[in-house]
């Protein structure tokens, strides 16, 4: 009897040992499970700033590995109104208006229960404290499983989502600002337009009408004193006419509208040359005479800038422009053998501080797609170079690569 007993209490121990094993081993399997799902929905999280596609990427995750029957996700947009932004699983998901009313007045806590189909769970999302979303679960029921991680479900998804908005947000700040910029710099070009165009219509003939006149006194008049006089007023009338048409090509070059952007580079280098010691070698593809309007007078302005740079803080004596038409891009390379100066030092700058000259270029490049690739060193010189994306039909007679020879010494 007591061997019995005792063989019988060890069966049962065992047996014990057994189930508390295979429940252990059912709550390792559930965890894992668990853990997996959290992962798995992580990491496709990691890329819901692409876009929807990725979003729904992320939800494919919780209805294949919860699982549940659908999943969808909601967002008030700044305009007013809700609007779904991914949804998985069969059937139609809820519409956003009936989600925003459920939400209404339920702070952080979860909707489900009267007025949502059986086995729908709404969640609120929220962005900078404020509801700015909403994820809606649908099943026939909730597993365990889910319930027991959906608090950190919720924090991923939140989460991502917060930061998705904050993005978005951010995004559309930069639209309106380069959109500002964009009619800021073309106001810019129309005022100079117009200014160059009154400087050399009006003041141009009325300068040269009273340079006649004087011309005529100086010829006409019998007193010497008149005459040297009109002479001296004569040669002032010019001086004044010359610098005026300078300021007319710096305003905005004729020619640049007349004859494209290789023929306005040249007319500017020889303004240079004759007004700076300064040597202006330019190299520039003959196609690039017919760029879009926009594009020709953005690199105009970098030309100018770029020289500018060199002359006043680069100290430099020689500069190169170049030019190219290459497949699907324009680019204009500036180099000048000035000091130089530290790039690094210049990117870890405050904004504002120092080479606004720069900044302007940097900026005119990417209002237009483009990009601006800075090369220096203190004591040899600097290298910019501006590239701007072209469309197939902006291309004038089809590709161009490399120069086509018209170059200036």
């Amino acid at each position: 009897g007591v061997l019995a007993t005792a063989f019988n209490g060890m069966l049962d121990n065992l047996e014990r040992a057994r189930e508390e094993e295979e429940r252990y081993a059912a709550q390792l399997e559930t965890r894992n499970r668990q853990l997996s799902l959290l992962y798995g929905l992580a990491a496709r999280l990691g890329d819901v700033g692409k876009g929807r596609a990725a979003w729904r990427s992320a939800l494919r995750i919780l209805v294949e590995s919860a699982p549940l029957r659908w999943v969808s996700l909601y967002q008030e947009r700044s305009a007013g109104g809700w609007e779904l932004v991914a949804a998985v699983g069969p059937g139609r998901p809820l519409q956003p208006e009936w989600v925003a009313a459920f939400l209404e007045g339920a702070g952080e806590e979860a909707v489900e229960g009267v007025g949502l189909p059986p086995g729908t769970l709404v969640l609120p999302l929220f962005a900078e404290r404020r509801l700015s979303g909403a994820l809606a679960l649908g099943g026939r029921q909730l597993s365990p499983e889910l319930e027991a991680v959906l608090p950190s479900v919720r924090q991923l998804v939140e989460g991502a989502f917060a930061q998705s908005v904050l993005m978005e947000r951010l995004e559309h700040k930069e639209r309106i600002r380069s959109l500002l910029l964009a009619k800021l710099l073309r106001a810019g070009e129309e005022e100079r337009q117009r200014l160059a165009r009154e400087l050399h219509d009006e003041a141009g003939q009325a300068l040269t009408a009273l340079r006649l006149g004087l011309k005529v006194l100086e010829e006409t008049s019998n007193d010497p004193e008149s005459v040297r006089r009109a002479a001296g007023l004569r040669e002032m009338a010019g001086n004044l006419q010359e610098e005026l048409h300078r300021l007319s090509v710096e305003l905005r070059p004729a020619v640049l509208d007349d004859l494209g952007l290789p023929a306005a580079l040249r007319r500017y280098a020889d303004l240079m040359e004759s007004t700076c010691d300064l040597r202006v070698h330019v190299q520039a593809d003959p196609a690039a005479a017919k760029l879009p309007p926009e594009v020709a007078t953005a690199l105009y302005r970098v030309a100018q800038e770029a020289v500018n740079n060199a002359v006043r803080h680069g100290r430099a004596s020689a500069v190169t422009l170049d030019l190219r038409l290459l497949r699907g891009q324009v680019r204009m390379l500036v180099a000048d053998n000035g000091t130089g100066f530290d790039v690094l030092a210049w990117r870890r700058r405050s904004p504002g501080e120092g080479h606004l000259g720069l900044e302007s270029i940097r900026e005119r490049a990417e209002l237009l797609g483009g990009s601006l690739v800075v090369e220096s060193a203190p004591g040899a010189g600097a290298r910019l170079t501006v590239t701007l994306p072209l469309e197939e039909a902006a291309l004038p007679g089809g590709e161009a690569d490399g120069l086509a020879g018209l170059d200036r010494g």
